[in-house]
C-alpha cells in the first residue's frame, strides 16, 4: 500500500490531525493491509481515544475511496511537476524534523533534495519583511559569507531580510532553500517569481507540507517557521520586532536546542526590539558584523 496515498487521503479529514496520523502509523502495520482493510484497522487503534475514533466511525469506506481518489490526484500532479514526495517512513526524510512537537508527515519538495540530509551544513537565517538600510545588506552578505564557507541557507522566500540571504547565497557554493506556508504555486509567489524559480536553477530545493493550491495563511506561517528551524543546525536573526514572525522562529529553535545568533546594535530601533530581547534573555549570542560571525563559522 503507498504511504503517500494514505497520509494524503487521511489529511482530508478534517478531524484528522498529523499528530493522529503519527498515532495511527504507529498503532498500525499498513504495509501487510489493503487500502480497504486499512480503513477497518484504523478504527481499532485506542490510542486515538473516542472523539476521533467517532469521527473516524462517520466516515463510510465509499467517503474515504472517495479522498484516496483525490490524493491519487494529488500524487500524479506532482509527478507531473517534478515534485518529490517524503513522508516520516521514507528513509531519506529529515530526521530532525521528526523530532519536532507537531512534526510533518509528508513533505513536497521542488529542485534537489540534498539539502535535506546535510543538517550539519544548514543554518536559518530570518529577519523582517522590511528590514532597515543596515539589516539589508547585512542580511545578502551574511548569505554570501556562509554560502561561501558551504554552507547552505535555510530562509522563508519572504520580502526583506529572507529573500536578501537568499540572493546572497547565489555567489557561493552552499545551497539555499525555501520552506513554504502554502503550497508550491508560483501564482502565490508573483512579487518573488524570479527569486522562486531561481532558487531551484541553482540547485536548491523549495519545501511544503501543504498540497497544490492550499493558499498561505497565518497559521501556515507559524508551522512554515518550526520547519525553517527543525532543517537547521543554527539560526541567525539578522533584525525583528518583539511581535515580529520571526520570533516564533527564535522560539521554534530554541525549543529544538539549537544555537541562537543575533545582530547586536549599540542603540536598537523598534523594528530591532526582538533582538534586544533575545539577547538580554541571553537566549541567543550577539554580532555586530560578518567578523564575528567569521569565528562562530
Amino acid at each position: 500500500m503507498n504511504f503517500n496515498n494514505i497520509i494524503l487521503a487521511l489529511l482530508q479529514l478534517t478531524e484528522i490531525g498529523r499528530d493522529t496520523i503519527f498515532k495511527i502509523f504507529n498503532s498500525v502495520d499498513i504495509s501487510v493491509l489493503s487500502e480497504d482493510d486499512f480503513f477497518d484497522c484504523v478504527k481499532s487503534v485506542a490510542e486515538l481515544g473516542p472523539k476521533k475514533l467517532k469521527a473516524i466511525e462517520e466516515f463510510s469506506k465509499d467517503q474515504f475511496a472517495h479522498y484516496l481518489k483525490e490524493a491519487n490526484k494529488i500524487i500524479r500532479k506532482s509527478e507531473q511537476e517534478n515534485f518529490k514526495l517524503l513522508n516520516f517512513k521514507d528513509k531519506n526524510f529529515p530526521s530532525s524534523l521528526k523530532t519536532l512537537k507537531n512534526p510533518p508527515v509528508l513533505i513536497f519538495i521542488l529542485g534537489n533534495v540534498d539539502i535535506l540530509k546535510a543538517y550539519n551544513q544548514n543554518i536559518a537565517v530570518i529577519g523582517t519583511r522590511n528590514p532597515s538600510k543596515d539589516g539589508h545588506k547585512l542580511a545578502y552578505d551574511i548569505g554570501n559569507f556562509l554560502s561561501k564557507k558551504n554552507y547552505n541557507i535555510i530562509s522563508g522566500l519572504a520580502k526583506g531580510c529572507d529573500s536578501q540571504a537568499h540572493k546572497g547565497s547565489f555567489e557561493g557554493t552552499g545551497l539555499t532553500a525555501a520552506t513554504l506556508p502554502s503550497g508550491i504555486n508560483r501564482n502565490f509567489y508573483q512579487y518573488n517569481l524570479e527569486l522562486f524559480e531561481k532558487i531551484v536553477e541553482q540547485n536548491g530545493c523549495l519545501i511544503s507540507e501543504y498540497t497544490f493550491d492550499e493558499v498561505p495563511e497565518t497559521f501556515k506561517y507559524i508551522q512554515r517557521n518550526r520547519m525553517q528551524a527543525g532543517l537547521s543546525k543554527n539560526l541567525i536573526l539578522i533584525e525583528s520586532s518583539i511581535n515580529g514572525g520571526s520570533m516564533t522562529t527564535v522560539k521554534f529553535a530554541q525549543e529544538q536546542n539549537k544555537k541562537i545568533f543575533a545582530f547586536q546594535k549599540e542603540n536598537f530601533s523598534n523594528e530591532q526590539l526582538g533582538n534586544k530581547k533575545i539577547l538580554d534573555e541571553k537566549i541567543a549570542t550577539g554580532f555586530k558584523n560578518i567578523s564575528d560571525l567569521s569565528s562562530f563559522f
